[in-house]
């Protein structure tokens, strides 16, 4: 691992996967929300790719790595650089209906 990112926590994706009962014998996967990190257009957010849940808002010292700087290292590969330790940066999306899945199914 390369010295500038290990002084730094750095994530690739977030992928939250929650089950959905549709009926007492039945289960299937629902993606509640995908942000990959790979489109820094708008430096403050990152865009949810299923289109289901709100963009993440950037706070504090978060922020998209360099090009490349993502897990495979190539050109166009970015991630989410969440600054130093405990200087209280995040992602975080809103609170909305696009979660009640999740909380109806616990």
């Amino acid at each position: 691992m390369n010295s500038h990112k290990s002084s730094r926590i750095t994530i690739k994706l977030i992928l939250l996967i929650f089950l959905s009962v549709t009926n007492s014998q039945s289960q299937e996967l629902e993606i509640l929300g995908y942000w990959d990190f790979n489109d820094p257009s708008d430096p403050a957010v990152a865009s949810d790719l299923t289109a289901s849940s709100p963009d993440l808002e950037f706070i504090g010292g978060a922020a998209y790595t360099e090009d490349g700087d993502g897990f495979s290292d190539s050109v166009g590969d970015y991630a989410l650089d969440l600054g130093g330790v405990n200087d209280g940066s995040l992602a975080q999306t809103l609170e909305g209906d696009h979660l009640n899945t999740a909380f109806e199914n616990n």
